[in-house]
């Protein structure tokens, strides 16, 4: 075990003085984060959360509902045509002051664009029946509503309250700004990083013939595996301990539960070594290797959440990602830091993760050579 030992830390320490290790790792990462956190400033939710009411009502009625319709952080504007664009929209149909007027039922449309905040939206709804209580309160003591708005009308008192209450650790939001950015290129540039350094490093020691050389000491092929598996491994445990440093420091990242947020990262470089392992011990050319890298880090990246919240994308979209490793580290990662998840919720990614490392070596051993 002292050899492997040895090995580990030699091949850790070859990577870490590298004079562009910290450039990958940690100055442009943390540049990246600084462009998307600025570049997406002010894309998430304003103070006022704005309520488009499409009134195709034909009376008053419909002008009354909509003027019910109120709230601090609500703003409430009425169109007569449809907003296209608009995150939620409540529809007043043409018939709205006829059917109330003859007693008739009917049925109000309130459409919310997937993705936007649930908490927000789930106020717009309240305003809406708060609104609509406060209609049929005005209905049920004027027994004429034909003659409401001419006059003689009689006031009341509110019998009925409606509010909204949210249970602990609901999901109330979709991930953003600095606490998504930054695990979010964290996993995206480790991925990256590993697995170039990790295989290419393969490459060399096997063509300058080091593995041979290594053989000639008490380690077996195996042995030589683990080292080499433990060394690369070392280096994205590095990696990501400084990344979420420099994060808490300089972008006032929220890491959550913190031993949950490093049982994630823990699993996740598991998997990326062994990813890295597989490459590593299939691929013989070196610029094979950096572009294959390449574009699997970025084919993970994209399909596992990392560029943009996976919550907000297709049913389609997430399958796929479900796929890969990434997809389960951001979803861990999320469940921790903004939905509050405790162990028993992040578990199966954790247990994913570790399959995927599993899955890898296991792959990777027989197609590990000495010589070229």
């Amino acid at each position: 075990m002292k050899r492997i030992l040895h090995i580990c830390m030699n091949d850790c320490r070859l990577i870490v003085r590298d004079r562009l290790f910290l450039f990958w790792t940690l100055v442009l990462p943390l540049f990246f984060v600084f462009v998307f956190v600025k570049a997406f400033a002010g894309s998430g939710e304003k103070e006022r959360t704005i309520l488009y009411v499409l009134n195709q009502d034909q009376g008053k009625w419909g002008d009354y509902l909509a003027g019910q319709i109120h709230h601090p952080d609500l703003d409430v504007r009425v169109r007569k045509k449809e907003n296209q664009i608009s995150e939620r929209l409540l529809i007043i149909p043409a018939d709205f002051s006829r059917n109330i007027e003859k007693r008739r039922a009917q049925s109000l449309v309130f459409r919310s664009r997937e993705g936007v905040n649930i908490q927000a939206s789930t106020q717009v709804e309240v305003s809406i029946m708060q609104a609509i209580v406060r209609s049929l309160a005005e209905i049920a003591a004027n027994t004429d509503p034909g003659t409401f708005f001419s006059g003689g009308r009689k006031t009341f008192r509110q019998l009925i309250e409606v509010k909204a209450e949210f249970p602990s650790q609901a999901p109330l939001r979709v991930p953003s700004g600095v606490d998504h950015q930054v695990p979010g290129t964290l996993v995206h540039f480790l991925l990256m990083n590993i697995l170039i350094a990790g295989g290419f490093t393969l490459l060399i020691d096997r063509e300058r013939g080091i593995f041979t050389r290594v053989l000639y000491s008490p380690v077996g092929v195996p042995g030589l595996w683990l080292g080499k598996f433990l060394g690369r491994w070392l280096v994205a445990v590095i990696q990501a301990f400084l990344f979420i440093v420099f994060g808490i420091l300089l972008f006032r990242f929220h890491l959550g539960n913190i031993i949950l947020t490093m049982l994630v990262v823990f699993t996740f470089t598991l998997a990326v070594t062994s990813l890295s392992m597989f490459l590593g011990s299939i691929v013989r050319n070196e610029d094979l290797m950096v572009g294959l890298s390449v574009l699997l880090a970025n084919l993970m990246a994209a399909f596992g959440g990392c560029w943009w919240p996976i919550e907000i994308v297709g049913k389609p979209f997430r399958t796929i990602g479900m796929a890969f490793p990434t997809y389960w580290a951001m979803d861990g990662f999320h469940q921790v830091v903004f939905y509050g998840a405790k162990a028993a919720a992040i578990l199966p990614n954790l247990l994913i993760m570790c399959g995927f490392c599993l899955l890898f070596a296991f792959l990777s051993f027989p197609f590990f050579k000495i010589r070229r």
